[in-house]
């Protein structure tokens, strides 16, 4: 992924996957030069399309469980301390909401 992803724990028991960065400049971009940070296209149809970026920690809930049996699940919750530092340039920052689930092959 071309983005920093790492696992935190903010509080004992509490695992968080830590993705991105935050810019130097409040609801900006980093430079394109600067890897690692995240870009997240946002795209209303008729209405808007915004460009999010920065950084995001939602709370991981399960790690798969079995590797290959089961997605990891993850829950952004707003207004968590420091969980998401998503910016746009337009609206400024945002808060994702609700659960999301990824899962992953190797081969």
């Amino acid at each position: 992924m071309p983005w920093s992803v790492e696992v935190i724990e903010p509080e004992a028991g509490v695992f968080r996957q830590k993705i991105g960065f935050k810019g130097t400049v409040k609801n900006k971009p980093p430079p394109e030069t600067e890897a690692g940070w995240v870009d997240i296209k946002f795209n209303c149809e008729g209405v808007t399309e915004l460009k999010g970026f920065g950084e995001t920690a939602p709370k991981i809930l399960n790690n798969g469980l079995t590797i290959g049996a089961f997605p990891d699940e993850e829950e952004f919750t707003p207004g968590a301390a420091g969980e998401s530092e998503l910016e746009t340039e337009a609206l400024g920052n945002l808060e994702p909401e609700g659960k999301f689930k990824t899962f992953g092959f190797a081969t």
